[in-house]
């Protein structure tokens, strides 16, 4: 069985000696059953801040919003939203992965994601970002990836005001 691992992040160490049997899974990767474990000393691993793109400069960033569904609490939109508008800089084209629909994991026949990307972009804009407006395709219910119920998909913000150039065909949102 093993002992229980810390809850460790990125950098962290393991002081000491730590032992036990490896395994190695084609799909979950590395998994040590420590019989000895060392003494766990976190290294303080502060997220990344980039810097904001010159104006003759496109920012296009990948954004995990890890299983985000209009039922979630408004803090985590809140934290997903600092992550956009402060670390990335509120990057002119964000391609979101793991959008939900609005009713979550609830397998309610409900696919669309409009109040889940609007209740973001109004926390992006509450955080100081720019009103981002979207792009994206409803999964067919029940036959796309993710949590039962949750239909994950990938949606695009974008913000015109970084390149009012852009034309955007009516009837995609």
């Amino acid at each position: 069985m093993g002992l229980p691992v810390p809850a460790a992040n990125v950098g962290d160490e393991l002081a000491g000696r730590t032992e036990g049997p490896l395994d190695y899974s084609r799909f979950g990767g590395y998994l040590l059953a420590a019989t000895a474990l060392g003494e766990h000393r976190p290294v303080g691993v502060e997220p990344e801040v980039t810097r904001a793109q010159d104006p003759d400069e496109l920012a296009v960033a990948t954004y995990n919003v890890e299983n985000l569904a209009g039922t979630d609490e408004q803090s985590k939109f809140d934290r997903l939203a600092r992550g956009v508008a402060v670390n990335l800089a509120a990057p002119d084209v964000i391609a979101l992965e793991e959008v939900q629909d609005d009713t979550g994991a609830t397998d309610d026949g409900v696919v669309a994601a409009d109040g889940t990307l609007r209740r973001l972009v109004d926390a992006i804009a509450a955080a100081g970002g720019p009103r981002y407006e979207w792009r994206q395709i409803d999964p067919v219910d029940g036959a796309d990836g993710g949590q039962p119920g949750g239909n994950i998909r990938v949606a695009f913000l974008f913000d015109r005001r970084g390149c009012p150039s852009w034309t955007v065909p009516v009837g995609t949102r």
